[in-house]
């Protein structure tokens, strides 16, 4: 889905999809949370598929064939495809509705009119986008989580959320390689790369009403950023000194990707091996009929661990964290609790 929005087509190229797994390692704070946590895969990675899905049709339209939806059957599931794309992810709703417009915008302009497929899908994303931010759940949410709604406790977490983007560890690097990117006279299709930052810095400023963005919803920004981003590397050839250039840029981020396969794999690893070692001693303890049990802290080692930035066992009693409590539970013990022996 990412190549198909970046280069309007399904035809893989090497160099791009290198750029698509280095950016996805890299510029995503959470990865484990975001693409291997079960419930974080869900809410992120495979919600991402529809909103990419809706893009991707509209990218390749304005590019290569406009009239290809305009049946009525196409029109029609357009629609449909956009009420689960605005239903997918809060913020990255606004963006979605945003780029919408904006699409509409660019049909008005090179055409002289607004492709009803487009239409369609901007209806569907506002249909789905109602459905998923009225949801009662939502408003329950807001209310336990106790949120700000001082305009300038909300203007300060826009700018606070804006400056995110610009995270050395994370999309700080798409940032750079846009702007210097995108003064390159060969490139094209500036203006959809524009959209599609665009749409990223919405999904980071819609998230202000509830607080920072931060951890695993940096997800929806940094995808949209990687998409425009890859556009103009994509159309970013010509010359012999650029493919030169675009050789090296591929050479760099194979070996980064492996490296961050290391890193990832070390990671893992680790956090297994410790964690089966606490379950070692939880069994060991229940032979014993103790059931008031003490096991190792564990920090994960990097983000591509999924409990990375997650919530462990706290050093105390199990009624008084809801971890404790929820692991206490599973295992059927009356407590458990972590504990730091120093020689």
């Amino acid at each position: 889905m990412l190549q198909f929005n970046i280069s309007g087509r399904i035809k893989p190229s090497v160099s791009t999809i290198a750029y698509i797994h280095f950016a996805l390692l890299f510029c995503l704070p959470a990865f484990g949370q975001d693409i291997l946590w079960i419930s974080g895969a869900a809410n992120y990675l495979w919600a991402s598929l529809m909103p990419l899905l809706l893009l991707g049709i509209w990218r390749k339209s304005l590019c290569y064939d406009r009239l290809s939806y305009e049946s009525r059957l196409g029109i029609f599931l357009i629609f449909i495809t956009g009420i689960f794309a605005g239903w997918a992810n809060e913020n990255v709703s606004v963006a979605l509705i945003t780029m919408g417009f904006g699409f509409c915008c660019f049909d008005k302009k090179r055409y002289g009119k607004i492709g009803g497929y487009k239409i369609s899908g901007v209806i569907g994303l506002l249909v789905g986008a109602a459905l998923l931010w009225f949801a009662p759940g939502n408003f329950v949410r807001f209310a336990a989580e106790k949120h700000s709604k001082s305009i300038f406790h909300i203007a300060h977490m826009i700018v606070r959320n804006i400056l995110v983007m610009f995270d050395p560890t994370a999309t700080l690097i798409l940032m750079f390689a846009f702007c210097v990117l995108l003064f390159s006279n060969r490139i094209k299709e500036k203006e959809i790369a524009v959209l599609y930052l665009a749409g990223a810095f919405t999904a980071s400023v819609a998230f202000s009403v509830i607080g920072t963005l931060s951890g695993r919803v940096v997800f929806g920004p940094a995808i949209l950023a990687i998409v425009a981003v890859g556009i103009l590397y994509d159309q970013w050839q010509g010359t012999i000194g650029i493919e030169k250039v675009r050789t090296m840029l591929l050479i760099l981020m194979v070996l980064g990707s492996y490296g961050f396969y290391k890193q990832a794999r070390d990671g893992i690893n680790d956090y297994a091996a410790r964690w089966d070692y606490n379950q070692r001693i939880i069994y060991a303890e229940k032979e014993k009929g103790n059931l008031d049990v003490f096991i190792n802290p564990i920090t994960p080692k990097n983000k591509f661990c999924a409990t990375y930035g997650l919530d462990d066992i706290k050093p105390q009693k199990a009624n008084r964290h809801w971890l404790n409590s929820g692991v206490a539970k599973y295992f059927e013990l009356h407590t458990i609790q972590s504990v730091s022996v120093e020689k």
